[in-house]
């Protein structure tokens, strides 16, 4: 009969094997030790089943302090610099100055005024224009529209419109109305349209009302009655003669007996010296300005001019208002048979016709018949006496 002992022998081993194969099963391998320095052990991720990894931040640590051992380190402040560099001056730009943008002078309108009616409201004064193309009449009041223009004034003899560029157009009921209107609106208004006095050194000169009143060399001369002027036997400029009240000579501020000693810069001494000057005045354009030194009573003095458009169809004089205001009723135009007399009675203003054959032999009856009388008249005196 065996010993018992041996079954747990036998049991004991079956566990041991057991146990070994369990472990043998179960054991993980561990990492291999790379180099001799400690490094961190880097697990990487299986590719089956990735796992998400933050950033760790280590400031978190510390700032986070439970037990309050950590302080921050404060910078101390930095004063700033208030003085800044000089800074670069820009580079200069040439600057392009535009053209002046030249406004085209429009001919003048194709219609004639054929009457005016003037009453004593001024808004209520009708004029009658007639088209020169279809002869067509129609009446117009102030602010109403005449193909590109406008009326904006209706005056006893005249209406003053303006065009769509800017420009003034003034239309006459006659002829004669146009005839030396501007010479006769200054005279009446001290050449207010001609020049005007600045002050005592500055003058302005309306170049188209001048011209229109002296249009010639030869007139300026005979209008200031001016004679070349001699000391110690040298000519030393020109000597203003008479000058009738109102003339334009008074106007510009001369006396009698004033001697003009240069104009523009270029003396009046000699011929050809006022001939350059005379040259010179005529490139002028509006705007420019010259200097005309003179001599009163020994006393040098000397004023500047200026070159102005003082012609303004809106502005008239307090005396011009009233004499356009005097006329009151319907004003018509003259006939044709009225005009043509008035441009006869113009041109034989203006010139003298030489004599016809006609008018000598006219004239010489006429000389015939009054010497005929004479010697009648002569005789039967004679008879008498004996």
């Amino acid at each position: 009969m065996r010993h018992p002992f041996w079954i747990l022998n036998t049991s004991l081993l079956v566990l041991l094997l057991v146990c070994a194969g369990f472990i043998f099963f179960t054991q993980q391998t561990l990492p291999k030790k790379l180099g001799g320095g400690k490094k961190s052990l880097i697990i990487r991720p299986i590719a089956a089943f990735p796992i998400d990894t933050e950033t760790v931040v280590i400031a978190k640590i510390y700032e986070n302090d439970l037990f309050d051992t950590y302080h921050e380190k404060i910078m101390p402040p930095v004063e700033p610099n208030y003085i800044s560099p000089i800074p670069v001056p820009p580079s200069p730009t040439q600057v392009v100055i535009p053209e002046e943008a030249v406004i085209p002078f429009l001919p003048p309108l194709q219609v004639t005024l054929k009457g005016i009616m003037i009453l004593n409201d001024e808004s209520k004064n009708v004029v009658i224009i007639e088209d020169n193309a279809t002869r067509k009449e129609e009446n117009y009041k102030v602010g109403d529209s005449l193909e590109d223009a406008q009326l904006i004034r209706i005056l006893h003899n005249r209406i003053i419109l303006i065009r769509s560029n800017g420009q003034f157009e003034t239309l006459y009921l006659s002829e004669k109305d146009v005839v030396d209107q501007t010479v006769e609106n200054d005279q009446k208004d001290g050449w207010a349209q001609t020049v005007r006095k600045i002050s005592n050194v500055s003058i302005e000169i309306d170049p188209t009302s001048f011209v229109e009143v002296v249009p010639t060399l030869a007139q300026f001369i005979d209008l200031f009655d001016i004679t070349t002027i001699y000391k110690r036997g040298k000519s030393v400029g020109c000597r203003i003669g008479k000058i009738t009240q109102g003339s334009l000579p008074e106007a510009l501020g001369f006396e009698p007996s004033d001697i003009i000693l240069s104009i523009a810069g270029t003396p009046t001494s000699s011929t050809e010296n006022r001939f350059e000057i005379y040259q010179h005045l005529l490139t002028l354009n509006l705007s420019d300005s010259f200097t005309v030194n003179c001599e009163r009573g020994g006393q040098p003095f000397a004023f500047a001019v200026e070159l102005k458009d003082l012609k303004d169809p809106l502005t008239f004089s307090t005396k011009q208002l009233t004499e356009e205001y005097k006329a009151v009723g319907i004003l018509t135009g003259p006939s044709p048979e009225e005009l043509e007399e008035e441009r006869i009675q113009i041109l034989k203003d203006r010139y003298t016709f030489a004599q016809t054959a006609q008018d000598i032999l006219i004239e010489q009856k006429e000389q015939m018949i009054t010497e005929s009388k004479k010697d009648k008249v002569k005789n039967h005196s004679l008879s008498n006496e004996s």
